[in-house]
């Protein structure tokens, strides 16, 4: 089928400089196991208003359904 497997790979041969942007995408991978990916996300938020938990930097923090900050933790 043509396809790349592990097997046909060395250790450490394929990195970002190597890979065409938006090339890769969840349609094109199979995985048996993921055990994380980083990333700088800037701010993960689960909604923009309410209940709600928002990463930003160091700092986490966390909103009840009236929009009152509840927790924080980390860097402020």
């Amino acid at each position: 089928s043509g396809a790349v497997t592990a097997g046909k790979l060395a250790a450490n041969s394929v990195g970002a400089d190597n890979i065409k942007s938006q090339s890769i995408t969840a349609e094109k991978m199979k995985v048996d196991s993921l055990s994380s990916i980083c990333a700088t996300i800037g701010t993960l938020s689960t909604s923009s208003e309410g209940a709600r938990t928002v990463i930003k930097d160091n700092l986490i923090q966390v909103y009840d359904e009236n929009n009152v900050l509840r927790v924080r933790i980390g860097v402020w």
